[in-house]
């Protein structure tokens, strides 16, 4: 082999490990935005049915060539399913988890009692 066939392969190489991140990149980010706004609406069967989709979604074969890479997947993957249990588990963790429902004030003609809203 040439010189510049051993660059060709080792640009290749690069180029195959940064799609396979973006890819896996892209299913975790995916994974906690869903985790994120409903997540607290799923029922258990749909968040188990969703969480083991997205662990065989995240193995890559990359994983095995690129060490760096399968020590970010161990972390991420077993954080990302941790969030989406505790977004289950607390609710208000979610979003409009810890806001209070407003409510009309009858003296004001039906309008909305701020108050309860601010404080």
């Amino acid at each position: 082999m040439t010189q510049a066939e051993l660059w060709n392969i080792q640009l290749l190489a690069a180029a195959n490990a940064s799609a396979a991140f973006q890819g896996v990149v892209t299913i975790i980010s995916a994974y906690l935005v869903t985790a994120y706004f409903v997540g607290r609406r799923l029922t258990r069967f749909q968040m188990e049915q969703l969480t083991s989709q997205f662990g065989v979604e995240s193995i890559s074969p990359n994983a095995v060539v690129i060490p760096l890479y399968a020590v970010l997947m161990a972390l991420l993957i077993p954080a990302s399913v941790f969030f989406m249990y505790q977004i289950c588990k607390h609710p208000q963790l979610g979003p409009g988890g810890s806001e209070r429902p407003w409510r009309a004030d009858a003296s004001a003609g039906g309008a909305v009692d701020w108050t309860a809203l601010v404080g």
